[in-house]
């Protein structure tokens, strides 16, 4: 069966966002009560991988805005933003007595921990910031700065013709003999649509889309889309970090449906890239392993875990998660700052419970970088799993939840 979160132009269904919450009513507490928080963070607003000099500068004949960060690092922008996340995160655990305002917790009840990136790191700490503004908590990353820590490192190593063959036929089975030929076709509107913005003369047309797949490296889509791909990344940072729409896309009115139009060229490639069983079932259990551990930790209160847009791709694969397309946003499924909400709630009944949500910021709130109340919150919507039943309250028991990552982490 095709896995329900991967999303096939070919084979797009519609389907219907279940809205989630953090502030809870009173007759949910009534029931229940919060007792831990684990969140799988991807960092915010950054500048485009690639710097001045770069082919980026040479797909169009329009100056890209001056970054307030070098290339791949986040923005000051990304950093407001990620200040505004942690403020709201911090109303809500007040709000439901995990934590007491200006907390100052101990090592043992919270813990930061980054991927090694520069982007992970400070947006780590512009949240803390918003979260804990009086602690003296910090932010833990290991192994070279800049390098990326192995629980978040998506590249494969050992790479056998067996190997190869099983990413082959899983991709088969998933987009169909002649799926990504197809996906290809559907994608040269987009491809259009991109140039004419960009008003380039590189067409980004006639790619073959195909995955690669090297020893040491990520899976990646084919080269030949990599001007494409950089071009609607860096468009959509650019509009995220420039208030003047128009500005932000070289004098091109677009619509929400036309950048969605752009942006799915990079949706639809990074997808591509983890929708083998075989290529995200380990690398989302590098993760699981430790938000396991976290889930399991007596004395932790709430957990902040920095990585990459990928990695939430292979964990929400991995969980079985069922097709979604986030709405008010650009990126349909993680759109930047995503942060995946694991919380852990005690029943009155004497069982404990586990709410997963996804949440993200607005475009609106993202461009404008507009305060987050819980009364003007994010967007929060909640995750169905395939292999599990949610109770009347949307939860999950604990321990069916555990045994899910318990056998996602054998594998």
């Amino acid at each position: 069966m095709r896995n329900r979160f991967i999303l096939s132009a070919a084979l797009l269904l519609a389907a219907l966002p279940l809205w989630g919450q953090l502030p809870r009513s009173a007759e949910f507490h009534e029931k229940y009560r919060l007792d831990e928080v684990v969140i799988f963070s991807r960092h915010n607003v950054r500048a485009p991988l690639t710097g001045k000099g770069s082919s980026l500068d040479s797909l169009t004949d329009h100056k890209w805005i001056e970054w307030t960060a070098p290339k791949s690092e986040l923005t000051l922008g990304g950093g407001a933003l990620e200040t505004l996340n942690g403020q709201f995160f911090r109303q809500w655990v007040c709000s439901e007595g995990l934590l007491p305002h200006n907390a100052r917790p101990s090592a043992d009840e919270v813990l930061f921990y980054a991927n090694s990136k520069q982007r992970t790191i400070a947006t780590s700490r512009y949240f803390l910031a918003g979260f804990l503004p009086v602690s003296a908590i910090g932010v833990t990353w290991e192994g070279e700065f800049d390098k990326m820590n192995p629980m978040f490192d998506l590249s494969f190593h050992g790479i056998t013709k067996k190997f190869r063959r099983q990413i082959d036929s899983e991709l088969t089975r998933i987009y169909g003999k002649d799926g990504l030929r197809r996906l290809s076709e559907s994608l040269e509107p987009n491809y259009r649509l991109l140039a004419e913005v960009l008003d380039s003369r590189n067409s980004f047309s006639n790619h073959d889309l195909h995955l690669v797949l090297e020893e040491g490296d990520e899976p990646r889509a084919d080269a030949s889309l990599n001007d494409a791909l950089q071009a609607a990344d860096a468009l959509l940072l650019q509009y995220y970090e420039q208030p003047d729409s128009l500005a932000a896309t070289f004098g091109h009115p677009l619509s929400r449906q036309q950048w969605r139009d752009i942006v799915r060229i990079k949706d639809e490639c990074d997808h591509l890239r983890f929708a083998a069983p075989c290529l995200y079932e380990p690398l989302a259990a590098k993760i699981f392993r430790f938000i396991s551990s976290e889930l399991r930790n007596e004395s932790r209160r709430f957990t902040f875990i920095c990585g990459h847009d990928t990695n939430i791709v292979c964990m929400l694969n991995a969980l079985g998660v069922r097709h979604y397309e986030a709405p008010e946003a650009i990126e349909i499924h993680t759109p930047i700052g995503s942060k995946i909400v694991f919380e852990k709630w005690l029943g009155a009944d004497g069982k404990r419970y586990i709410a997963l949500n996804h949440v993200y910021q607005r475009v609106d709130q993202l461009r404008y970088r507009k305060q987050l109340t819980l009364d003007n919150p994010p967007m929060v919507l909640s995750l169905a799993l395939e292999s599990l039943e949610a109770n009347a309250d949307g939860l999950y028991p604990y321990e069916e939840f555990m045994a899910l990552l318990d056998r996602i982490c054998a594998k």
